[in-house]
């Protein structure tokens, strides 16, 4: 069994795929691989840049759909956090295995057994590594953000905020500054970008180019619609809190400006709760 590690380790991307595909979890986890040889294929991927090979085993056994497999790697040592190597190849590279799973989910996965198989490979890497979620490929996205491209992986979104795996801020920024919102209206994704509201992700936030997430979408189409309502709360926020005041008035004739100016807070904290309320009513129904 080793030699057949050493060689995968060593052949092309096309044979290694192959080859993996041929291994199971009892040949990982019988004696004949130790936690020393695992060490020494994390270490080759980790420093041997010029490496043939585009990906790991961890890799081609997720790539594989061999949820097994992945666990009796682990198990093993095999680090969960490991990047690919190579030059850009069928739009990735520097990728852990759990962005492997995400572009799995999204572009090559044809049927809801495959699906599954994916889910629980993201489940076992979560399991072993939470904070893999943060990692960077070299387009400088997370697995997160990844799975905001289209809908089919809209079911690894909803695992990697699952409460079993907390830490993750729902308005987490890749190095450009774009939240998860800002991904998924670039990238016309609504149900996507439906949960991230239902979650509390905050639609007004800029990225480093100065940009909303609304500001990705056409007039008119769905995703604008749906962040619209956020955007005129704003614009009307400060005009509603003043009328308020103003039927106050009887009130607030002779109240000092510190005090008014808390009770403009107050209102304008109680306006915003309500349209929470209503939103997520909406998002519900």
């Amino acid at each position: 069994m080793i030699d057949k590690l050493k060689l995968l380790r060593a052949m092309q991307a096309k044979d290694s795929a192959i080859a993996i595909a041929e291994i199971n979890s009892a040949d990982i986890a019988s004696a004949e691989i130790n936690s020393a040889d695992i060490a020494s294929l994390n270490f080759y991927f980790k420093e041997n840049s010029a490496a043939s090979n585009e990906y790991t085993l961890l890799h081609y056994a997720v790539q594989c759909q061999l949820p097994e497999v992945v666990d009796a790697l682990l198990k093993k040592g095999m680090d969960p956090e490991i990047k690919s190597l190579g030059e850009r190849k069928h739009g990735a590279f520097l990728e852990t295995p759990l962005h492997t799973a995400v572009r799995q989910l999204l572009y090559y996965i044809s049927n809801e057994a495959e699906k599954i198989s994916m889910l629980r490979i993201i489940e076992i890497l979560l399991s072993q590594s939470p904070n893999t979620r943060l990692a960077l490929n070299g387009d400088q996205a997370t697995p997160i953000h990844l799975a905001t491209y289209n809908e089919k992986a809209l079911s690894a979104l909803k695992l990697f905020f699952n409460p079993r795996f907390p830490g993750v801020d729902i308005n987490l920024t890749n190095s450009y500054g774009s939240t998860l919102l800002h991904k998924a209206a670039v990238c016309n994704n609504a149900p996507a970008l439906k949960f991230l509201l239902k979650m509390r992700a905050n639609p007004r936030l800029y990225n480093h180019a100065g940009k909303l997430a609304i500001d990705s979408a056409r007039k008119g189409t769905e995703i604008h619609n749906i962040l619209k309502p956020y955007h005129e709360t704003v614009r009307s926020l400060q005009t509603l809190c003043f009328y308020k005041l103003y039927q106050e008035k009887a009130q607030v004739v002779n109240i000092i400006p510190v005090t008014l100016a808390r009770r403009f807070e107050e209102i304008s904290l109680e306006i915003q709760s309500q349209e929470e309320a209503r939103r997520r009513a909406t998002l519900l129904s």
